[in-house]
This record gives structure tokens, C-alpha cells and sequence, in this order.
């Protein structure tokens, strides 16, 4: 939504929230996730993991709180797939795509790696996947940006559960995916304009600005 762009990144604004059991079971866990992305060697990886584990829930977990054991549980299982998955050689999450005008796009993905001749970009989902997962503009610029880093090399999108450690292939062709970028020119040259115009969606009664 443009307007809680304005808000979030032009404002600074940012919703009155308390740092609940889950934000901090998702704290730790990402603090795992990107111990286990710097960790080049798979061994170390498998052999540490559950050692880093605790020490990110100790300084960032839900401690004390009455649910903490099933976080906790939950959080373990999720690091144990994590790991699983992290095959091949691990590359920077961060790209970058140059979109016209002298502006680049910054962007990352929660793992990405080179295996079986092509390179893997990994979305790490905490819950279930859906039955469709549905396409956002970040994954499509991921993608461009992926192809346009690592020349040629074939580029495929993956939605992971982390809870199920099922995987599904996302599919893009080259129409959507340039049908996304010049979605992403309109939004650049709108928030250059000083446009932020409200986009109403049954979501914004449960937006933090509305």
C-alpha cells in the first residue's frame, strides 16, 4: 500500500507494538537461519547448529513466557529443516537490479544458493505452505536480479516450509516477470512524485495505521 509506505519509510512511523512471545521466537530464529547462511562449511553447520541455536534463544527467545517450551520445540524443528536444506554453496542474499533513471533496487532473499547447476533462491516460510502460493513483486525482482548477477545461469524461485519442510516451485515466465518490473518503475516514479495514494484492501482494518 502507498500510503503505508509513507507512513513506514518517508514518516518513520512505526505501529505501537509490544515485542510478543512469537516476534521473539522469529527474532531467534533468524539470528540461526543467518549464522547458518555465513557458515560455509555444511559439516560445521550440522555440527554447531543446535549449539548457536541456544545461544540466540537465551539473548533473543521468548524467556519466561508460559508457551516458551512449545516455541521453543517448534523453533528446533524449523532450525533442523533449515539445515537439511541448505545444500550446494551459499551465495549472498543480497541483490541488486538497476531499473532505468540511475536508480538501483536493493533486495533479499531469505537463502539463496548454487546447486545442480542452477541457482536457488529460497523463500523460508515459518508456517504451512498455501495451496497456492501466492506471487509478490519482491520475488519477481529477485529473480530478474538473480539473472542478471550470475549471467545465464538458470534462476528458479522456491517457497520452503519450514515447519513441514515441504517445497514448492514457484513458476514465472517472461511476460510476468517484466509485467512485475514495470509494476516496480510506475511505484519508483509515484514515490518520487511525493504520490502515496490509499489502496484499500480488506486487510487495512487490521493495518497498525489505519
Amino acid at each position: 500500500c502507498p500510503r503505508k509506505f509513507y507512513y513506514e519509510e518517508v514518516l518513520s512511523l512505526r505501529p505501537r507494538e509490544g515485542r510478543n512471545a512469537f516476534l521473539k521466537t522469529d527474532s531467534a530464529l533468524r539470528s540461526s537461519i543467518s549464522w547458518l547462511q555465513e557458515t560455509a562449511s555444511r559439516e560445521e553447520r550440522a555440527k554447531k547448529m543446535m549449539e548457536r541455536f541456544r545461544a540466540d534463544w537465551e539473548a533473543k527467545g521468548p524467556q519466561g513466557d508460559p508457551l516458551e517450551p512449545l516455541y521453543k520445540q517448534v523453533a528446533e524443528k524449523m532450525v533442523e529443516t533449515a539445515v537439511s536444506l541448505m545444500r550446494g554453496e551459499n551465495l549472498p542474499v543480497e541483490l541488486s537490479l538497476a531499473v532505468g533513471g540511475g536508480v538501483t533496487v536493493t533486495v533479499r532473499a531469505d537463502h539463496i544458493s548454487s546447486q545442480d547447476g542452477r541457482i536457488l533462491i529460497q523463500r523460508l516460510k515459518q508456517g504451512r505452505l498455501a495451496k497456492k502460493e501466492t506471487g509478490k513483486l519482491r520475488y519477481a525482482v529477485l529473480q530478474v536480479a538473480a539473472r542478471d548477477t550470475y549471467g545465464g545461469i538458470p534462476v528458479q524461485l522456491e517457497h520452503v516450509s519450514l515447519l513441514t519442510a515441504e517445497r514448492s516451485a514457484a513458476k514465472a515466465n517472461e511476460k510476468a516477470l517484466a509485467k512485475e518490473i514495470g509494476e516496480l518503475k510506475d511505484a519508483l516514479a509515484h514515490i518520487a512524485a511525493g504520490r502515496f495514494p490509499v489502496q484499500p484492501h480488506p486487510y487495512c482494518p487490521r493495518c497498525p495505521f489505519y
